[in-house]
């Protein structure tokens, strides 16, 4: 009965945090964290709607605590760099993805943290290489899987990033080239219309 209660706890949250309700959806996963506080999806919807409400230091903790508890577990590792990251300690996050690079090599999240703080570092050329590496790999996993879309994601923001940088250089021709093929990617996914954002920046270059 105990681990029913959980999942249903579990899938109502899911729905919450889908709908933008954080505080109904954290009231859901304080009650699956009571039923067990080493669930490694209690931890990390704990640390991403207090990531989502912007308190880093408690979604810290709920992924530090799931990466103890679990710590081969990519995404947790790759949720807690990525908050050294939002803190710019990009010393303690390049420690996290040397880590999680051990456990999974060719982890695509991994690989757009460690090309993000090149990036913000002002390495450009090397940030540049990196993502130009993610653009060309392939989601690996079944749509539905967790992690697919942490995988999409990553990969449109490689796609962001590069456009970033070709805005940098003033290239123009660089710019609709990489937004032209991020718009086909981002519609594939089916991912929220992220590149509404940017696609006005094309004309201010």
């Amino acid at each position: 009965m105990t681990n029913e209660r959980l999942e249903e706890l579990l899938y109502e949250a899911k729905m919450t945090m889908a709908n933008g309700d954080t505080e109904k959806c954290l009231s859901l996963c304080n009650q699956a964290y009571m039923l067990d506080n080493e669930n490694i999806d209690v931890l990390g919807m704990l640390g991403d709607v207090h990531l989502i409400r912007g308190d880093l230091a408690r979604a810290k903790e709920y992924y530090s605590d799931g990466k103890m508890a679990h710590p081969n577990n990519v995404y947790i590792r790759n949720s807690l760099a990525n908050i050294y990251f939002e803190q710019k300690d990009y010393g303690k996050s390049s420690e996290e993805i040397a880590e999680t690079l051990e456990i999974s090599p060719d982890d695509i999240g991994s690989r757009y943290l460690l090309g993000a703080i090149k990036l913000n570092l002002g390495d450009l050329d090397v940030a540049r290489e990196d993502f130009e590496k993610i653009i060309k790999r392939r989601v690996n996993m079944p749509p539905g899987t967790i992690g697919r879309e942490t995988q999409e994601i990553s990969i449109i923001n490689s796609y962001l990033s590069l456009y970033g940088i070709h805005r940098h250089d003033h290239d123009l021709a660089g710019c609709i080239k990489i937004f032209g093929k991020a718009w086909v990617f981002n519609t594939k996914c089916r991912l929220s219309k992220t590149l509404y954002r940017i696609s006005g920046g094309l004309i201010r270059v």
